[in-house]
């Protein structure tokens, strides 16, 4: 959450300066053209960060639930609910997208980007929790 957070924080303040600067003093940031394009960049980055990193959620494997945070609120999970686990391999990161049986608070997929070493670590000493998803 840091990316997006400082994103916000830099590019906003930048934002509201090229608004409260006079356009005589620094012509170019000034600039009727300038503004207007740097308020449609923003906007599409913003929407591009709210619509990807935003919605990436923060998930910690117990022995008895899963608990995910949005960052301001945790909420648990048994694992029964869990319908599947899809599995995205990028060459960077991996993907893990959470369906589950019926919306949850924070919807019905909970997408989350793990560490690699500690997801296959718990998936291998608590292969119990995740039997029911191979009869699906």
């Amino acid at each position: 959450m840091f990316i997006p957070t400082f994103w916000f924080v830099f590019f906003t303040s930048f934002l509201i300066a090229i608004f409260l600067i006079d356009p005589d003093k620094i012509p170019f940031l000034g600039s009727f053209g300038f503004r207007i394009s740097y308020v449609i960049g923003y906007l599409i980055f913003a929407a591009f960060l709210y619509f990807t990193v935003i919605q990436l959620l923060r998930v910690d494997m117990g022995a008895d639930k899963i608990y995910v945070s949005n960052y301001f609120k945790t909420f648990t999970y048994q694992y029964e609910d869990i319908e599947k686990i899809k599995e995205e391999n990028y060459i960077i990161f991996k993907l893990i997208t959470i369906k589950l049986k019926s919306k949850g608070s924070l919807g019905q997929k909970i997408t989350f980007i793990p560490s690699y070493r500690n997801y296959e670590f718990f998936l291998e000493t608590h292969p119990q929790l995740f039997a029911h998803l191979k009869e699906v």
